[in-house]
C-alpha cells in the first residue's frame, strides 16, 4: 500500500464502523501482539544523561555532526544549532528541526 493510501486509512476513521465485530477483535488482537513483540527502549540512567549532555554540548560548541536516537527508535544525523527551553534545534539534511530533550534516547558521535 502506498504512503498516501496508508495515511488515508490511518487518519480517516469513517470506514471503521463497517467492520464486523469479529474483524475488529482480530485486528485489535493482532495490533496488540505486534506492539508487545517490540522491545521497549530503556530509560537513560543519570550517568548516561550526563554523557549525552556532554556530547551534545561539545557538538554544539564545535558545530560537529552527531547521531541522535529518538524515542521512535529512529537515528538522525544532525548538527546542533542551539538549545533553548528544553528543546534542541538541529540542522539536518532535510532542514532545521527542533527536538525535545525528553525525546532523545541516545547520542553518538
Amino acid at each position: 500500500m502506498d504512503e498516501r493510501t496508508k495515511a488515508f486509512f490511518q487518519n480517516n476513521r469513517l470506514w471503521r464502523p463497517f467492520l464486523l465485530p469479529e474483524h475488529r477483535i482480530v485486528t485489535r488482537d493482532n495490533t496488540r501482539a505486534a506492539l508487545s513483540n517490540e522491545e521497549p527502549l530503556p530509560e537513560p540512567t543519570e550517568l548516561h544523561l550526563e554523557e549525552m549532555e556532554r556530547m551534545i554540548g561539545a557538538a554544539l560548541r564545535d558545530s560537529r555532526e552527531i547521531q541522535i536516537r529518538l524515542r521512535t527508535k529512529q537515528w538522525i544525523s544532525a548538527v546542533p544549532v542551539k538549545a533553548k527551553s528544553g528543546k534542541l534545534f538541529v540542522d539536518t539534511d532535510r532542514g532545521e528541526r527542533e527536538i525535545r530533550f525528553s525525546d532523545i534516547v541516545d547520542v553518538r558521535e
